[in-house]
């Protein structure tokens, strides 16, 4: 991330280039939920508990009742 803002900033600070910053998540894979599911709604869980800055994006497929996330937007 740091990387990024280094070589985006000054676009940024001009207007320009694509903000906020977004960055996925990398949801678990279909064998990964096959292999651990669990695991893999502990992982959403704790997306769903976040309370930092910026927000979380979330997939409008999948399980019932349960809406993976799959980006975040940090904010400054």
């Amino acid at each position: 991330m740091r990387r990024r803002f280094e070589q985006d900033y000054s676009d940024w600070a001009r207007g320009r280039g694509t903000w906020p910053m977004r960055i996925s998540l990398q949801p678990p894979t279909t064998a990964e939920r096959s292999t651990d599911p669990i695991a893999c709604h502990d992982w959403a869980d704790q997306w769903s508990a976040y309370l930092g800055p910026g927000t979380v994006d979330y997939q409008k497929r999948a399980l019932p009742h349960r809406h993976p996330p799959h980006a975040a937007h940090p904010r400054a």
